[in-house]
């Protein structure tokens, strides 16, 4: 009875400590070695003896490990705090993609840090619910579609600074423009939107080009479910015959929907659990053939709605293995690293500080290689 309330106090102080007290789990993982301490002392017994004593000594081993690695953390979560969003995201749950733009709306996204103002910045979304572009002369018959994230979406930069707005202006709007991308979103949201229609309820021109905007390894991520922000994203894994298959949405379960997602939140308060995940993630790699698969899809479908158009990537961030760059290129796709757009440095002058979103030079400098590389203007 004594070991049982023991156990018990372990159990509640724990709690405790991860809802209210300052790097949590390193006291999570102290009373785990405390509780092994009390064991070891009070077995009499070799076996549960060195159980014991394994369990105080690889708690303790893991409370100095989080104690260093929440310390280290402890500058990026002091520059999370002194950041502050006003407005910056406007949207609505949907059922398809998950996340979308509200349709024929206006607003100023602003993002301060230590009180300095980031960005204060025009976001406009069409009666299409895409992000607006400028309208192509009159009689134009063909587009030019972009799909993607954040980075392809133009977050922290005003409605004519994006991509797809710069490269409608230096095509002198020859073409009509349709900017899909949305922050947040990643391959899925694209394959959605071409399966469900949304691509041909909207493009009204034949297709000339199609730009995929990836972030990788940021999209395999979000295939896995890892990076939604709000779990109603778009679900798919491959079947027996290596196709990508939809199966609902990522909280359609109750217990990922309900406990799963509140363990998974108390779970990132640690930063040696976090860490020890994203190098699991890093390491195999277990979503790539998907992501793989996705993206050939999502060009098939586009090629029999639009059999005249090129399909181009550009992966921003950093370059796919060699495996996933010949099979994305075998397969037609063509592939354009931005480390071939920008310089090696781009990253100190291209990005807009304290967020890590591309700036406005980035973009001008992007679209002029579009233009020039893929439109061949």
């Amino acid at each position: 009875m004594r070991a049982l309330l023991r156990a018990l106090a372990t159990i509640v102080l724990a709690g405790l400590a991860i809802g209210f007290f300052p790097w949590p789990f390193v006291w999570v993982f102290l009373l785990g070695s405390y509780l092994g301490l009390w064991l070891f002392q009070r077995s009499h017994r070799i076996a549960p003896k060195i159980l014991s004593l394994n369990i105080c000594l690889i708690s303790f081993v893991f409370a100095v490990g989080e104690a260093v690695l929440s310390w280290q953390d402890g500058y990026s979560k002091e520059t999370a705090a002194h950041t502050v969003h006003d407005h910056a995201y406007d949207g609505e749950t949907d059922d398809v993609l998950g996340w979308r733009l509200i349709k024929n709306s206006r607003w100023h996204a602003k993002k301060f840090y230590d009180g300095k103002l980031l960005y204060d910045v025009v976001v406009t979304v069409g009666d299409n619910g895409l992000r607006i572009t400028p309208p192509c002369r009159r009689g134009c018959t063909q587009s030019i579609l972009f799909f993607g994230c954040s980075y392809t979406y133009g977050q922290g930069v005003n409605d004519r600074e994006t991509l797809p707005y710069q490269v409608a202006l230096l095509t002198d709007r020859r073409y009509a423009t349709y900017n899909f991308a949305v922050h947040g979103y990643g391959t899925h949201q694209m394959l959605a939107a071409i399966e469900n229609g949304l691509v041909d309820t909207r493009v009204k021109e034949d297709a000339r080009y199609i730009i995929y905007g990836a972030i990788y390894p940021e999209h395999i991520y979000r295939l896995a479910g890892l990076r939604s922000s709000w779990g109603h994203d778009p679900k798919y894994v491959l079947d027996s015959h290596g196709e990508p298959r939809y199966l609902g949405h990522f909280d359609d379960e109750v217990c990922r929907r309900w406990i799963c997602t509140w363990v998974a939140r108390q779970i990132e308060k640690s930063a040696l659990i976090t860490r020890t995940t994203r190098l699991i993630q890093g390491f195999f790699k277990v979503d790539d053939a998907l992501f793989v698969a996705m993206v050939i899809k999502s060009r098939k479908l586009l090629l029999e709605r639009f059999p005249n158009a090129e399909f181009h990537m550009i992966v921003w961030d950093q370059a796919p293995n060699e495996q996933v760059l010949s099979t994305l290129r075998n397969q037609g796709i063509k592939v354009h690293l931005i480390k071939d757009v920008l310089p090696s440095w781009w990253k100190r002058q291209y990005l807009i500080e304290h967020d890590g979103h591309p700036s406005a030079l980035a973009y001008r400098t992007v679209s002029q290689y579009v233009v020039q590389q893929i439109i061949h203007e």
